[in-house]
């Protein structure tokens, strides 16, 4: 694993930057989290105990980006706004944050002579792809400006690898959950969600007929995966699915949290959210080849984690 690096990690302060900055410093990196708090600040002091820095800044802004890029070896690029919903509300701020920011990203490395940028896309660039499973080199049709912009972030640090030779390895996250994820938020994502919903004995709202699948991947996999991609040279320069790659339907998972938590929950329907796809399986192979790696706990062990987390803050 690496060790001993200077690293970035835009984003640092949210859920998944957060553990990834978490495990950066527990493996001896010296470890920088960029975070604008739009969504929280609940994972500020945690950080500031284990020694690591946090820089308010917002990747919309260049010069704060290659601010925090001077000294760095190791960029991890997760700063996003990345919900499909609010960039469906809010396309011209989702370009901003997602292509453009992405952009400052990698130009602030590529002057700042970083050895490696780890961009983070999602599953969502396959959109309504007619292919399954998604294979990295499957047709993409994105559905919404969130989608769009990771696409464009995928092509962007294709171009400043292949035509700069900056290393860029993108990774397409599959619908990530764990401790930390906050399911009271606006956008909320749905796994905290429903937890927090059924915990508090509240409706939960299921949009469609909740047969849609998704592959759910818990935290600790994402990031051994992340780091991974940042140790092995032969992942430079690929685009690498990241997922559990156990499919699940929304009304299995209220079914499996019902068993968890002991609790039975009150659910409505709403109108399914425009652009979602009914299933998104994954084809993980090229992880397993590249990055040596492969999930580990089951979807019962991981959601099991999170509702006690859960009860924990509450």
């Amino acid at each position: 694993m690496i060790s001993g690096k200077k690293i970035l990690v835009t984003g640092g302060a949210g859920f998944i930057g957060s553990h990834l900055c978490e495990r950066l410093n527990q493996l001896g990196n010296s470890v920088t989290a960029l975070d604008n708090f739009s969504i929280t600040r609940q994972n500020v002091s945690l950080l500031h105990d284990k020694g690591i820095i946090v820089k308010q800044g917002d990747i919309t802004d260049f010069d704060a980006t290659l601010k925090a890029m001077k000294g760095i070896q190791i960029v991890f690029h997760l700063a996003a706004m990345n919900r499909a919903g609010k960039s469906i509300n809010d396309p011209l701020m989702a370009n901003a944050v997602n292509i453009t920011g992405t952009l400052h990203v990698l130009e602030a490395a590529r002057r700042s002579k970083v050895q490696k940028v780890i961009n983070i896309s999602s599953s969502s660039v396959y959109g309504d792809s007619p292919v399954v499973p998604r294979k990295e080199d499957s047709p993409l049709l994105p559905t919404h400006p969130y989608a769009v912009g990771k696409l464009a972030g995928e092509y962007y640090a294709s171009v400043y690898n292949s035509l700069y030779g900056l290393p860029t390895v993108t990774l397409r996250y599959f619908s990530v959950y764990g401790p930390r994820q906050l399911g009271t938020i606006s956008y909320a994502a749905v796994i905290p969600k429903f937890i927090a919903a059924i915990l508090s004995g509240k409706e939960i709202e299921i949009y469609g007929d909740g047969e849609q699948k998704r592959n759910f991947t818990y935290v600790d996999d994402v990031v051994e995966s992340t780091i991974r991609a940042a140790e092995f040279s032969a992942a430079v320069g690929k685009i690498i699915n990241i997922s559990s790659g156990e499919s699940i339907s929304i009304n299995q998972l209220v079914a499996l949290l019902e068993e968890i938590t002991g609790k039975s929950s009150k659910a409505k329907h709403a109108d399914a959210i425009p652009g979602e796809v009914r299933e998104n399986p994954s084809d993980t192979r090229r992880a397993k080849q590249l990055l040596l790696y492969e999930p580990q706990p089951s979807m019962r062990q991981g959601l099991s984690k999170v509702v006690e987390w859960h009860k924990n803050e509450a």
